[in-house]
């Protein structure tokens, strides 16, 4: 028995009624029916708790689908015609679309040519137009985190999408490609006619075994589209990815990780802070100037909500961004040679410009009006402190005397930690800073209504 399946738009009515119409007739024709709704192929929206939101590709086709199935009918708009693509893909099955909707740009006939063109595929008078895909899938290290099908074509930008960005594309075995842009635009030639023709991209016949890359709003003039073979693998990076985010991400999420160490490498400094001179080269709008602050406290972000102690282990200059990472850990052990302060006033920026709010909090906490008093002599001042003087006013928890340096000073409170758990000084300061971060938690929702979680980006293999 030959073998029809029928993708509808359940949403619409005269879809379900024509589908039905279609399944009466080919069982009276001998044919097995198999009937489901496209929405099986829609990725869907990401939400707080549900951050990727889709189907594996190996769970996409549909009960009764399979290679056997003759071809396929598609009762929808574009949207369901995108979907039922996806879902027959695996598959390989020809499908005939049929516009029941508004938009149906990607359809072959409409409803008052239904009878007509059904009548013909059942004579085998038709030919199948073979039209690429894309596989689309997201990568974090070694895991594959997200994938998709599509037909048209895969956007990547940044949320919201008025913000630029840079990556680093490559194609294939060709030297990367660097573009700074709103985002990028991947298109099959199907998708040729839609969001890449309205960001400048050519038109592409669906025969041509091409793909297009294609920049929104490139921050260069000579960045344009760029066409090549559609056996060309395509790998996206977020050039300015930040490897810390990452770092503390994979650390966060660990369950063989009791503890962290955060250290400087050598011994001039703990993490320094941003090159000044560097910004003023290289940073010209209001929106790159927010990439560094925003990429820096998203990382300070996860360390201090991570369900972990966290020990800065600092043995040389900590300044601006550098102490801000500091106090967003735990715990703070230095040694003497260690300085700490927070410069931006002198160098002409915001005090608030690296994060300081964490100084006031941490002093406040400890020792009240005179900790206030303290912070606001670093942040308006612009000057460091030596270790001892930080010691003195509750800013690092440990300083280091005769043989042990920071880091084995740090290693052995983690070790105490591990034994005494939250008996030990870590563990004290461990549950004091969790405490803290909840009261602050709470007196934001009640403020604001709730918090606001950040999306960041990965890298893409295509």
């Amino acid at each position: 028995m030959p073998k029809v399946g029928i993708i509808y738009n359940d949403i619409k009515p005269i879809a379900c009624r024509i589908a039905q119409e279609i399944e009466d007739k080919l069982k009276g024709y001998g044919w097995e029916v198999c009937l489901t709704t496209g929405m099986g192929g829609i990725l869907g929206y990401s939400q707080p708790h549900r951050p990727l939101c889709h189907t594996p590709i190996s769970q996409l086709v549909p009960p009764g689908f399979d290679q056997e199935m003759q071809f396929g009918i598609v009762l929808g708009g574009d949207g369901t015609v995108l979907a039922a693509f996806r879902q027959v893909a695996p598959c390989g099955i020809p499908l005939l679309t049929v516009n029941t909707g508004h938009m149906g740009f990607l359809t072959e006939t409409y409803l008052n040519q239904l009878p007509q063109a059904l009548e013909a595929v059942l004579q085998g008078e038709y030919l199948v137009e073979d039209r690429a895909m894309l596989a689309v899938q997201i990568w974090r290290e070694d895991a594959l985190v997200w994938e998709a099908l599509c037909l048209n074509e895969m956007v990547l930008h940044r949320e919201p999408l008025t913000s630029m960005c840079h990556f680093e594309i490559e194609l294939g075995a060709h030297a990367p490609v660097d573009i700074a842009a709103d985002g990028v635009i991947l298109s099959t030639p199907t998708g040729s006619t839609a969001y890449s023709l309205s960001a400048g991209g050519p038109v592409i016949t669906p025969g041509v075994p091409v793909l297009q890359l294609v920049p929104i709003c490139p921050h260069s003039l000579a960045s344009r589209a760029l066409v090549f073979a559609d056996s060309e693998p395509v790998t996206i990076f977020p050039a300015n990815s930040t490897p810390l985010v990452l770092v503390v991400e994979h650390l966060a999420r660990a369950e063989d990780v009791v503890a962290v160490v955060f250290t400087g490498q050598g011994t001039a400094s703990f993490v320094a802070g941003a090159d000044i001179r560097q910004m003023l080269e290289e940073i010209h709008t209001r929106e790159e100037a927010l990439v560094l602050p925003n990429n820096a406290q998203l990382a300070f972000g996860i360390i201090e909500r991570m369900n972990k102690p966290c020990v800065a282990a600092v043995q040389g200059v900590a300044l601006g961004g550098g102490m801000e990472f500091a106090l967003a850990c735990d715990y703070r052990v230095a040694e003497p040679v260690a300085r700490f302060g927070q410069p931006e006033i002198r160098l002409r920026l915001l005090p608030g410009y690296g994060g300081t709010q964490r100084l006031p909090r941490l002093l406040v906490d400890r020792f009240g009006e005179t900790g206030l008093r303290d912070a606001m002599d670093l942040i308006l001042g612009g000057r460091s402190i030596d270790a001892e003087k930080a010691a003195e006013i509750g800013l690092v928890d440990v300083l280091v005397n005769g043989a042990r340096d920071a880091l084995a000073e740090a290693h052995a409170a983690v070790r105490a930690y591990v034994k005494h758990g939250e008996h030990s000084a870590l563990g004290k300061a461990f549950a004091a800073r969790q405490a803290a971060i909840r009261t602050i938690v709470c007196n934001r929702g009640s403020n604001s209504g709730g918090r606001r979680e950040a999306a960041t980006a990965h890298p893409l293999p295509g």
